[in-house]
């Protein structure tokens, strides 16, 4: 999900980046990304395992994870623009910042699919020295993570350029 694929991820990332610009929506990826390294330490842990084979967990964390979107939903539409905007161009303060990582974090940690994603993909690059297989799998869920990270970058970039192009047209006003 933190690659092509849309999903929470992208749209809480994207979402930032329309209504706070670019630095927000670096610092949702930053989340997100840091987010998904708890995955992956899971996985190389053998947590996501027993994850996917509990349908109790799995369910809770599915659950979780929707009421923390209707929560956010709540939030953005009883939010008092003034309240919340941070001004374009401008670094949000850093109570601010740290409470957009904190979100982008919670969005993916809450995301049961990432962590089944982690679990099911990861361990195929892995060599079978037992030794190495916390470290391997650490190490692939770090280039995986950079690489979404990467693609966020080009698509915070994209967005923050539409976005100021969008206010800015006195016809779409």
């Amino acid at each position: 999900e933190t690659d092509l694929t849309p999903g929470v991820d992208m749209a809480y990332v994207l979402a930032k980046t329309t209504d706070q610009g670019k630095r927000a929506g670096l610092l949702a990826a930053l989340g997100i990304s840091l987010g998904s390294m708890v995955h992956a330490t899971a996985s190389a842990l053998g947590i996501s395992a027993l994850l996917a084979t509990s349908q109790t967990a799995f369910l809770t964390l599915k659950i979780a994870g929707a009421l923390y979107l209707l929560y956010i939903a709540y939030k953005i539409f009883t939010s008092k623009p003034e309240a919340t905007e941070i001004q374009i161009g401008k670094q949000p303060p850093k109570h601010k910042a740290v409470k957009i990582i904190l979100e982008g974090a919670t969005t993916n940690l809450l995301n049961p699919k990432i962590g089944l994603f982690m679990l099911a993909f990861l361990p195929q690059f892995i060599d079978a020295a037992p030794q190495d297989v916390v470290w391997q799998t650490l190490a692939l869920g770090l280039l995986f993570n950079i690489n979404g990270y990467i693609v966020f970058v080009a698509l915070i970039c994209l967005t923050a350029m539409a976005a100021a192009r969008i206010k800015a047209s006195a016809r779409i006003k």
